[in-house]
């Protein structure tokens, strides 16, 4: 198990950190690192997902030209993280996610769906959490 930072990322609460065989939304960088997001204990009727892109990941320019249309303000990194775990909530494939996206806007089609998205700051990745109520 890698140890985790001593102040961890935060986000609706729970908290963001390093840890190779937690339970619960995870997304692995490109160096292979696990992250796992731990909801708090006032989570209950939720659903999370997460996903965490180091922001020295080579991007490929067609896509990044397309992200960046979506969200000029973003960096395109962040904007396909944000794709990713609405992906991940609606069990959707993102690159179809990605299509409705330049249709619709991006917050369009996460408030139809009623996704809630953080992006907590971190010097070294892009991480975006998000949360949808759990109809269960």
């Amino acid at each position: 198990m890698a140890a985790s930072p001593p102040d961890p990322v935060r986000a609706f609460g729970g908290r963001v950190i390093l840890d190779a065989g937690r339970a619960g939304p995870a997304s692995h960088d490109r160096t292979g690192l696990r992250h796992v997001f731990v909801p708090s204990p006032e989570a209950a009727g939720w659903r999370y997902a997460l996903d965490v892109e180091r922001k020295d990941t080579p991007l490929d320019p067609g896509l990044s030209a397309v992200l960046s249309a979506l969200d000029p303000s973003a960096d395109p990194l962040l904007t396909w993280t944000r794709i990713e775990v609405a992906a991940k909530l609606l069990d959707r494939p993102a690159h179809l996610l990605l299509r409705r996206a330049q249709a619709q806007g991006l917050p369009g089609l996460a408030a139809a769906a009623g996704i809630e998205v953080a992006d907590p700051p971190h010097p070294h990745h892009w991480i975006s959490v998000a949360r949808i109520p759990d109809p269960a």
